[in-house]
């Protein structure tokens, strides 16, 4: 199987975070993508982090009420009880399912951070790559709908991109003007109704694009020897953060644009946030 996994705190999970594992899903035939919440993130050290068991139960709760067949909700980090490392998370899943091929879904500072993660090294040995890299909306019909607002309809559940880049390995010197020609994302990758499109350093889609390149090449030089595969993910930008919503909870804003109806439920019993 091919298995896409998005790691994080989720503190909480939030839209953003369906919607790029919507796009993985669709762009690169994924059978499956794994949410994975990490149990005790190093990169998170003094910094107040909602406790393992919660965010676990909160993840488990917005993928159940969803109604993604192919989202699950993985315990496989807080269930090992060791300091998260992504290398080592890989590392083990490799292992243990050898006849699996898995996907590591990032962000763009995630990749250009790469280099200083924990054995870049190994990680690349055990994963694929995706970046989530924006591109321009498609106006037009929106498919998304359903319970969790990005459900897509029934009909459009089909694999609907063949991604260009998707091969294995990747030469910058030609990827990087074959980007420019195509600079739609599909519209089955839309972002929810009610989040903001952008970000404050208004950054433009090129631009994302030279840096995903320049760090690819970074990673090619200093670990070719593990022939990283790095590959571009096509999605919207939405403007959603964990910190955000924390902020919205304590300012008693609403979230219905930022978390799904499950996740609002779920903070408001627990009295997260707060």
């Amino acid at each position: 199987m091919r298995i896409g996994v998005l790691g994080g705190t989720f503190d909480p999970i939030h839209r953003a975070h369906l919607t790029i594992a919507a796009c993985a899903l669709r762009e690169y035939g994924l059978d499956e993508v794994w949410f994975m919440p990490a149990g005790d993130p190093y990169f998170k050290e003094g910094s107040p982090v909602t406790g393992p068991g919660l965010r676990l139960a909160m993840t488990k709760a917005c993928i159940d009420a969803f109604g993604e067949p192919r989202f699950r909700c993985s315990d496989f980090e807080i269930r090992d009880r060791e300091r998260t490392y992504t290398a080592e998370t890989f590392r083990k899943l490799h292992e243990l399912y050898p006849g699996d091929r898995f996907y590591l879904i990032m962000g763009l500072d995630s990749l250009e951070a790469l280099p200083k993660w924990y054995r870049p090294e190994l990680l690349l040995q055990n994963a694929v790559i995706l970046c989530a890299l924006r591109r321009e909306t498609r106006s037009g019909n929106e498919t998304f709908s359903g319970k969790g607002a990005l459900v897509p309809d029934r009909d459009a559940r089909e694999i609907l991109v063949a991604a260009t880049d998707a091969k294995d390995g990747m030469d910058c010197a030609s990827a990087k003007e074959d980007w420019f020609s195509n600079t739609k994302a599909p519209a089955e990758c839309a972002a929810p109704a009610g989040a903001k499109e952008g970000t404050e350093d208004e950054r433009t889609p090129e631009e994302d694009a030279i840096r995903f390149f320049d760090a690819v090449r970074v990673l090619q030089e200093e670990y070719g020897s593990a022939h990283p595969d790095i590959r571009q993910l096509h999605c919207p930008e939405i403007n959603i953060s964990s910190t955000m919503i924390r902020d919205a909870v304590l300012n008693g804003g609403k979230l219905e644009s930022f978390v799904t109806p499950a996740v609002a439920d779920f903070i408001e019993k627990h009295g997260l946030y707060r």
